[in-house]
């Protein structure tokens, strides 16, 4: 029995609700002159009352080898003021490490969120945890550990969003407060969020404000191949997401990265067009390997179920055509036998191959 389209809506709300949180780290400190005092992560979430917070994670990295060394959901910090429907939440943690380099993530519902992977003095890439796969943003200023307690990195400038505002060196700390030179407001400025495939020929942007109009001729698909799109329309239930069909050639799935682009904005996102065959996940597929950090989409037969809710997806029937999925609720909405249809990206645990979502 085909499921095709109700397992593909379950991903599609899965990731817009990922996509829609505007939150991000707006102030760290994690060295002073002498023993560390009071090192702290702050964090921004607007609209707050509209979320659990338990939902928000906090996860440390250590820059030697990638790996996380502590986990902290946003309901257990302590929540700060608020301004412009923007919260502040903060947590006091001892033992922050003092990096070249070291780092923190933030996610929700176990997804990272856009461009908060996050390291100072140097840039390393995760091992394991929601930034698996992912190279760090390194924020450009640090503690040398000279400076003198109270102090803290934190973001300045004024704006809605994390790109609106920059990272400034060390200034008196702010914990629960809006940084110094901080402000919520201004115009918000819209932006690709992610992009996937639904075929060959048809592609979905979903963005992280509201849409109110869209011209084909504003789009451009490069990468396998150079695509415009002769229709491009806002989905009715959705304002934020936008549907482009009609490609000018149809959409390759292989293990080269795209890249579409929004000219009227300008914004755009890097990914795997087309639908990618189960085999680019593997590592002595003949013809080449996907990385682990670019999403692509994937649409095949739920193979095999075990008792560990794990189940396995496979588009044909030969040599290095299926692969493991990870998810802990998506063996409850699927059968073997089933036809799915996926955004996931390729992960490695314990040496062995899988799809995360």
């Amino acid at each position: 029995m085909k499921k095709l389209f109700p397992v593909f809506v379950f991903f599609l709300c899965l990731s817009l609700i990922t996509s829609a949180q505007n939150a991000w780290i707006n102030e760290i400190h994690y060295d002073n002159t002498g023993g560390d005092v009071n090192e702290f992560i702050e964090v921004v979430v607007q609209n707050a009352e509209s979320y659990n917070l338990a939902d928000f994670t906090l996860t440390l990295y250590n820059g030697n080898g990638g790996a996380s060394y502590g986990v902290h959901t946003l309901d257990l910090f302590t929540v700060g003021a608020t301004s412009e429907g923007f919260t502040l939440y903060y947590m006091m943690i001892s033992g922050i490490q003092n990096g070249a380099p070291d780092g923190m993530a933030l996610s929700y519902l176990g997804t990272l969120i856009t461009g908060q992977f996050l390291s100072y003095e140097g840039t390393f890439t995760a091992s394991n945890g929601p930034a698996a796969g992912v190279q760090s943003v390194d924020i450009g200023v640090l503690e040398t550990g000279n400076e003198p307690v109270g102090q803290s990195l934190q973001l300045t400038g004024s704006g809605n969003l994390y790109n609106q505002f920059s990272w400034q060196g060390p200034a008196d700390d702010t914990p629960g407060q809006l940084n110094n030179g901080q402000s919520f407001g201004g115009t918000p400025t819209n932006s690709i969020q992610y992009a996937f495939a639904k075929s060959a020929t048809a592609l979905d942007v979903v963005y992280n404000l509201a849409v109110s109009s869209v011209n084909p001729a504003n789009y451009l698909l490069t990468g396998t191949a150079t695509i415009t799109f002769s229709s491009a329309a806002i989905d009715p239930l959705d304002n934020e997401l936008v549907h482009l069909t009609g490609p000018s050639t149809g959409m390759t799935g292989d293990n080269i990265v795209d890249n579409i682009e929004d000219t009227s904005i300008p914004s755009d996102y890097d990914l795997y067009a087309g639908i990618m065959p189960v085999s680019f996940t593997n590592t002595t597929n003949p013809g080449g390997l996907m990385d682990n950090t670019h999403f692509a989409s994937f649409q095949g037969i739920i193979s095999a179920d075990d008792a560990f809710n794990n189940v396995w997806i496979s588009d044909n029937a030969s040599a290095y055509h299926g692969v493991m999925i990870y998810d802990n609720n998506f063996d409850a909405l699927v059968s073997v036998g089933d036809e799915v249809l996926i955004r996931s990206k390729r992960d490695v645990y314990n040496n062995l191959t899988e799809l995360v979502t």
